[in-house]
């Protein structure tokens, strides 16, 4: 009974590699530089590494970097149980959110709710037109899915 519990540890570690998920992929083009732009009349910077083959850490800043408005810290990573791209976000260390990342078309869409903090449901919708711009929408979510738009973003990645 023990050789068959160990043999079947065995055989589970050397199954074959799932194939790195299309949302996993655009999201390793945000690796390296900052991301610069505004929301509203505020400054954003944003820095994203791989931290793993499957783990993506961003940290950022909105407003005066010095005296931030908000502080942001960031995981994009591979679920290993359903080869799914999730997302996890902190504001401030009071806000937190959790989501999942899927394509749709050249968009990369971001569905979360938050777990702590704010109550809501939300919708990032991301494209990169060239390597170094990443725009998007961010989209409130009602209860009946309609969605009502934010704000846009568009960020520059300088490399620094």
């Amino acid at each position: 009974m023990t050789c068959l519990f160990l043999l079947s540890l065995v055989a589970g570690v050397h199954q074959t590699p799932k194939p790195e998920p299309a949302a996993f992929a655009f999201s390793k083009k945000l690796v390296g530089g900052v991301w610069r732009g505004k929301v509203g009349n505020l400054d954003v910077a944003q820095r994203f590494k791989l931290v793993a083959k499957d783990l993506i850490e961003g940290e950022g800043t909105v407003g005066d970097p010095k005296k931030p408005v908000l502080l942001m810290h960031s995981k994009i990573g591979i679920d290993p149980v359903d080869n799914s791209v999730f997302y996890m976000d902190g504001h401030n260390g009071t806000t937190n959110y959790f989501g999942r990342c899927t394509m749709e078309g050249k968009a990369i869409v971001f569905d979360f709710t938050a777990l702590t903090g704010d109550k809501g449901h939300w919708h990032n919708k991301s494209t990169m037109p060239d390597d170094n711009t990443y725009s998007a929408v961010l989209y409130s979510v009602a209860e009946d899915g309609t969605e009502k738009q934010v704000h846009p973003l568009e960020l520059k990645r300088s490399k620094e």
